[in-house]
């Protein structure tokens, strides 16, 4: 698994050109990588994983998820999205999920640190957690 952001975007930069996607499309997305980068940088952490680009998209646009951003943010958060599922998988998700389950009260904060820890300590896949979050 690739943890170096720029190799990461190399990466992710080759299977956009490899999949022809569109002059523009492409250019945005490597806009909304850049704009990470200098993120990162600003926060001296070379190393990219799923926590920090979910921390990076909430600090920048409040949300991980597409329901109600702008288009500029929806882009900005596929290209995210991008680099977590190919770090993970090696290729693409099919799509960014438009929906965001919060947990809510004193429960809701222990289902949230459960989910934590199923991502970062027992290292569940992300199906696996999605299943047990529903």
């Amino acid at each position: 698994m690739e943890t170096n952001l720029k190799q990461l975007i190399q990466l992710c930069d080759q299977e956009l050109s490899d999949r022809e996607s569109t002059f523009n499309y492409h250019r945005q997305i490597c806009e909304a990588w850049e704009e990470l980068v200098c993120w990162m940088d600003s926060q001296g952490r070379p190393e990219f994983n799923e926590r920090i680009g979910y921390e990076y998209c909430i600090e920048t646009f409040g949300t991980t998820v597409l329901s109600g951003v702008s288009k500029r943010d929806q882009r900005r958060l596929r290209a995210i999205r991008m680099l977590i599922s190919y770090q993970r998988d090696g290729d693409f998700e099919y799509r960014t999920p438009t929906v965001s389950y919060e947990f809510e009260g004193a429960s809701g904060k222990h289902m949230g640190k459960y989910l934590l820890y199923l991502r970062n300590e027992a290292c569940l896949s992300e199906d696996t957690i999605s299943n047990k979050r529903h």
